[in-house]
């Protein structure tokens, strides 16, 4: 049910898929630069930047699916 009360299910536009996409980049690249930061202070290259960007793809995937479930209900 949409937000207005009408029984129409919401539908997925191109600007929500663009917004998607923007924020699985942003989580990736976040994810990336924060294991990039604690590589260069811990010295543990490059474990830091995989356990960055397999957290990134997590919350991104995370983010996509409760996002999805809205349009779904």
């Amino acid at each position: 049910m949409s937000d207005n009360g009408s029984s129409e299910p919401r539908r997925l536009t191109g600007v929500g898929l663009l917004g998607l996409g923007v924020a699985n980049a942003t989580c990736l690249v976040v994810g990336l630069l924060l294991g990039h930061a604690a590589d260069s202070h811990f010295g543990s290259a490059p474990v830091g930047v995989i356990v960055g960007m397999a957290s990134g793809i997590v919350l991104g995937i995370l983010g996509s699916v409760f996002e999805i479930r809205r349009y779904l209900a």
